[in-house]
């Protein structure tokens, strides 16, 4: 493997192959991780042609009612409100005029902010016209159904702009971050949320950790990485902090069974091979729950949460 790491240009040492194991399609990538800065990418990354395919079949209708049931879900609450706090910490007394929301998908964080600041501008720039739909019709939020690097807000009028679960989308993470750095005004806080490469799941059970999701997750960054493209933008990192999936080893558990000796695997229609799986799974079940409730969230408080929250300002005085 000869691949330049997308943030340092060092090279990406290969760890393991990558399934998408949630959305079932077809495809095995390898996941690679760079020695320098700790960056993790899909090595080679897919083409643009194979990610156009992907997100053009990516919401079927069951697709869009999970996302839909995602988004009001407990935990998705919990993020929220976890990120409300860190952008109200960053922002302090200076309530913001126009707020960016890159990758706002069905809309439910920027309805949040323009709640929390009605006042406010809010735009959500999403491309998918199905995600596009639902988060226009939230209140008080405009969407630009255009791509991130053609979305035609104007440079240095924006005192938030945030990223949520979306840079590890982007084919060109540090592209995409210096974006976010021209649309903010001085001063201004452009907050960063995804999955990182430093979690305890994804750290503990590697490939069977389930937010990999190939292809549509080409990056999970470290904290080191995250930081480089940050200040390569110009902009100033605050201190990081995580919070861990729920259930994380009881997923790996049942992933790793249905890829190798499960419904997933060449052993589908053998017995022989799928009832032992199964039989192991289940007597090792409580072990994995066990770890979830007890461990794992002291883990997530210990900073190898596998979400990494960052908050980073633009210098110069407010405006």
């Amino acid at each position: 493997m000869n691949v330049a790491c997308p943030v340092c240009n060092s090279t990406l040492s290969r760890l393991y192959p990558v399934h998408d194991l949630l959305l079932g399609g077809l495809g095995v990538w390898d996941f690679g991780r760079c020695a320098a800065c700790g960056h993790g990418a899909l090595t080679p990354a897919p083409s643009g042609a194979e990610l156009a395919a992907f997100y053009g079949s990516l919401y079927t209708p069951e697709n869009l009612a999970s996302m839909r049931a995602i988004d009001r879900s407990g935990f998705e609450r919990l993020l929220r409100r976890r990120r409300a706090r860190a952008v109200v910490r960053a922002l302090g007394d200076r309530p913001p005029t126009r707020i960016v929301d890159v990758g706002a998908g069905l809309g439910g964080w920027a309805a949040d902010l323009h709640a929390r600041w009605p006042s406010a501008e809010v735009i959500g720039v999403e491309l998918s016209e199905v995600a596009a739909n639902d988060a226009a019709a939230r209140p008080g939020v405009t969407i630009v159904k255009r791509p991130f690097d053609a979305c035609g807000i104007e440079p240095g009028s924006a005192q938030l702009v945030s990223m949520n679960h979306y840079l590890e989308h982007d084919p060109d993470p540090a592209a995409a971050v210096a974006r976010a750095a021209d649309l903010l005004a001085p001063g201004g806080v452009l907050v960063v949320e995804l999955p990182w490469i430093g979690g305890f799941a994804r750290s503990l059970f590697g490939r069977w950790y389930w937010g990999h999701l190939p292809p549509q997750h080409l990056h999970l960054p470290s904290k080191e990485s995250l930081s480089r493209l940050l200040r390569g933008a110009g902009l100033e990192p605050g201190p990081a902090t995580t919070t861990g999936y729920p259930f994380q080893a009881v997923v790996a558990l049942v992933l790793a069974i249905r890829f190798t000796a499960g419904t997933r695997s060449r052993y589908a229609n053998n017995w022989l091979v799928r009832g032992p799986a199964v039989v192991g799974g289940l007597l090792l079940l409580p072990v994995a729950l066990a770890f979830d409730v007890l461990v794992a969230p002291f883990l997530g408080l210990a900073g190898w949460g596998d979400v990494l929250l960052q908050v980073a300002h633009k210098p110069g005085a407010p405006r």
